[in-house]
């Protein structure tokens, strides 16, 4: 068989497509395509192994999106509700007038975006540190209009289930919880913020910053929502 590589690749993309846009109906395409490939097969009279490198990819990917929009499902369930998290620090600190925000990478893979009072010791929240705090969970919003922007979706894109707002104090349980390369690769990032805030004026450096590192962090939310719409 040529090109199984590339065959394995399409069914993987195939696997995800489906995953995304046929929620529902994800088992009853996939037994419909794989019935239909398999009479097909059966006609030609080719080995049994094509058929397999071409379903089994298909169903990898379709399974792995399937249990990836289950815990999301799982976590927007608990909108509202007063819940504790433990999870370790995976961005720089976000400072406003009043609160400290930062993401923290669950135990399931997904991210929560938490907020905490200043009042709070901020060396807790220093990236790669395991921390576990208590408070109330808010699910993303979705679109508020027809084809308005989907807050919601946006934040799929990184892996981010929602935000807490910190109720209590904040639990450090470790420190240095994480991979040493991803430590290295968080203080590069951290220093090339710092030289385009010196360089740039507020603005465009965030501008910048979300373009050359996918770090939207800093960017207002309007503004955001603005070229995420324009750019759609």
């Amino acid at each position: 068989m040529k090109r199984p590589l590339l065959i394995v690749t399409i069914s993987y993309i195939l696997g995800i497509i489906i995953g995304v846009y046929f929620k529902q109906s994800i088992f009853l395409i996939l037994f419909a395509g794989i019935t239909g490939i398999v009479f097909w097969k059966i006609i030609k009279k080719k080995k049994t192994i094509i058929i397999a490198i071409c379903i089994v990819p298909c169903l990898l990917s379709c399974q792995q999106i399937n249990n990836l929009n289950n815990k999301y499902n799982k976590m927007y369930k608990l909108d509202d509700e007063n819940i504790a998290i433990t999870g370790t620090v995976c961005s720089q600190i976000n400072e406003t007038d009043y609160k400290y925000s930062v993401n923290i990478k669950l135990e399931n893979k997904l991210k929560l975006t938490i907020y905490i009072e200043k009042k709070e010791d901020v060396s807790k929240l220093e990236y790669g540190n395991k921390i576990s705090v208590v408070g109330t969970y808010k699910k993303p919003t979705g679109k508020r209009n027809y084809k308005g922007y989907n807050y919601m979706k946006y934040l799929k894109t990184k892996k981010i289930c929602g935000s807490l707002m910190v109720d209590g104090e904040v639990n450090l349980i470790k420190t240095k919880n994480i991979n040493p390369i991803f430590a290295v690769i968080n203080k590069l990032s951290l220093t090339f913020k710092q030289n385009l805030k010196k360089l740039l004026p507020k603005q465009e450096s965030e501008l910048e910053q979300g373009i050359l590192l996918g770090d939207t962090s800093d960017i207002e939310k309007k503004t955001l929502e603005n070229v995420t719409y324009r750019t759609c």
